[in-house]
């Protein structure tokens, strides 16, 4: 071969590697970018903890994966819109919802447990007045329609969110107030949570009056009990006489436990009670007495 044609074929040699070259770095620019772009979402839900990477993710594939891990029922009047990017590492179910939603009024809504606790069960999040719900759970995203089960959103139920959302974009707390006191014997359980969530979230100071009352004169002991479980968020050193004199006269020893548990999260204007109930007849509520007795006291 002369030495004109090695040149030559040398020459094309460093073409085609460069071309190569050229095409090899265009494959990774085009492969990093698809990675870049694509959405990502890890939620893990760990005891009472949750731990998520979400990576350019729409609001609402987030809102299904946190309903559907943590058990929990998100209602949103409208359509969830945007995209998210956070990491979460070990926070609670509460901060979690309050991360996505800081920017939307909304309500937690707890359900009791078997073991006299509550959990949180629902997120009702306000919008615009008629617009249609978008409900987030139980391994579904659709927008709500008529079912045959418990779970079925009422026309009842979409009057009074809208309302309540109403009510508290314009600051009518009195009103909204007595809204809510007028729903609390209202049949439908689902209203009853969402009513007795709103108090405990209410401004208003009356609020704690109306639960106050419930406490201590109303026939129903479920109602009493939640009453006194939404004292408790409350957290008002006032309505420490109401509670006392409801827990001296209550015959069921459950609410008496609720009562007490209240009390616990009262500070010292609650030991005079908690002492007295030290002494209760039922050894179960006698021992509740003195460990929120015990915890009242380290606390202060």
């Amino acid at each position: 071969m002369t030495r004109s044609r090695r040149r030559r074929w040398r020459w094309l040699d460093l073409v085609l590697l460069a071309v190569v070259a050229v095409l090899a770095f265009a494959t990774v620019a085009v492969a990093g970018g698809s990675d870049k772009g694509r959405a990502r979402v890890s939620v893990i839900v760990e005891g009472a903890r949750i731990h998520a990477e979400v990576q350019g993710a729409d609001l609402s594939e987030v809102l299904k994966a946190l309903a559907d891990n943590a058990g929990l029922r998100i209602v949103w009047s409208g359509s969830p819109s945007g995209t998210v990017t956070f990491q979460w590492r070990g926070i609670t179910l509460e901060d979690a919802v309050g991360d996505l939603l800081r920017s939307k009024d909304h309500l937690l809504v707890y359900t009791p447990t078997a073991s006299g606790g509550e959990i949180l069960a629902e997120v009702w999040v306000f919008g615009e007045r008629d617009a249609r719900l978008t409900e987030f759970g139980r391994d579904k995203v659709a927008l709500t329609e008529p079912r045959p089960d418990d779970d079925t959103i009422t026309a009842a139920m979409r009057e009074l969110m809208q309302l309540t959302a109403e009510l508290r974009q314009k600051g009518d707390l009195a009103q909204l107030t007595r809204l809510l006191r007028e729903r609390i014997h209202d049949p439908d359980p689902q209203i009853r949570r969402f009513v007795f969530s709103a108090l405990a979230d209410a401004p208003d100071q009356s609020a704690t009056e109306i639960l106050a009352k419930v406490v201590r004169d109303d026939p129903d002991p479920r109602l009493r009990r939640m009453a006194a479980s939404t004292l408790r968020k409350r957290e008002g050193a006032e309505s420490v006489p109401a509670l006392a004199t409801a827990l001296s006269e209550e015959p069921d020893p459950d609410v008496r436990q609720a009562f007490l548990k209240t009390l616990g999260r009262l500070g010292e204007a609650a030991v005079p009670a908690l002492s007295e109930a030290a002494s209760d007849p039922d050894p179960t509520v006698a021992r509740a007495a003195r460990r929120m007795l015990r915890r009242v006291i380290d606390r202060d």
